[in-house]
């Protein structure tokens, strides 16, 4: 026993630990979604929540699973084809990048499709490529959540379309979030603002995908708002009438990272609370929490 507490010991004075401490009591912002959680990307310590724990409809931040589960049981040079029932069932009004039934496409290709341009027909493909079947996918994803902590979360499909069965939570999908940029391909990705995929048996052209994430994408700017935030790394937007916005967050400062999730956001007078609130919250953590260290090595 003695010998096993030793070890451990040991093994803990080898690294140097960090925790987030709120610097002075600051007054929280006053925020517009209806439901919202703020965390340390590196120990999980919330910082901020509202409603964290009220079932919302996540739209396509349910992407963020589907890419993490790619990225953990996929090739990335593998070659996948599209199946018809895949490109065919996204239904109408989705987003997506025109796969066509039988195109082949590179699971990195279709990563950065599902990521950056919220492609519904690659979440789908990617489904069928990892686990043969979309059903068979989306009984992986809710396994999972259940892993990684996201005990009320319920996928029904790849992507985020509307099903009053496909629900999460803030919280959840902060822990989603979380485990995800411990992923370094996940990192890359989702700070991605601009991704060309080369021409293909079905396309002559290349197709040019634009993040829309606007904290990250400075070209999303418009006249009437302009959300690129410059500490921003990811993660992903969502919207469906069923979810009004949603908006999983990442960004990082003065050693300390940070992840946001905001949903149930509408668009009100040209503003979207989604990006007003992401900014509020980061901002909120990076002024009035400061990194400390609770152990050093030796």
């Amino acid at each position: 026993m003695y010998k096993k507490t030793a070890i451990i010991i040991t093994i803990i004075l080898c690294f140097t630990y960090y925790i987030p401490v709120l610097s002075y009591a600051a007054e929280a912002p006053e925020i517009d979604c209806p439901a919202a959680i703020l965390i340390d990307s590196a120990s999980g310590r919330i910082l901020y929540e509202r409603n964290m724990h009220q079932k919302m409809y996540p739209a396509s931040i349910t992407k963020i699973m589907t890419a993490v589960l790619a990225l953990e049981r996929g090739n990335l040079k593998d070659m996948v084809t599209a199946s018809l029932d895949a490109v065919t069932s996204v239904g109408p009004g989705g987003s997506h990048i025109g796969i066509l039934p039988g195109e082949t496409l590179s699971l990195e290709d279709l990563l950065y499709g599902l990521m950056v341009a919220s492609a519904n027909d690659g979440a789908n493909v990617i489904g069928e490529y990892i686990s043969g079947s979309m059903d068979e996918f989306v009984n992986l994803m809710n396994q999972r959540a259940i892993e990684l902590g996201a005990i009320n979360t319920h996928f029904t499909n790849t992507n985020g379309m509307p099903d009053d069965e496909h629900v999460t939570t803030a919280y959840d999908m902060a822990m989603i979030a979380k485990h995800a940029m411990t992923i370094p391909k996940f990192r890359e990705i989702v700070s991605t603002s601009y991704y060309e995929i080369e021409p293909t048996e079905k396309y002559k052209e290349k197709r040019y995908l634009s993040n829309t994430n606007h904290l990250i994408n400075k070209y999303r700017a418009t006249k009437s708002y302009n959300y690129y935030y410059e500490p921003a790394i990811g993660i992903k937007t969502g919207y469906t009438d069923q979810a009004n916005y949603t908006l999983a967050g990442a960004a990082r400062k003065n050693r300390i990272e940070l992840i946001t999730v905001v949903m149930g956001g509408k668009a009100v007078d040209g503003k979207l609370q989604i990006y007003e609130d992401t900014i509020k919250l980061l901002e909120y953590g990076f002024n009035n929490f400061s990194t400390q260290t609770i152990v050093r090595p030796g």
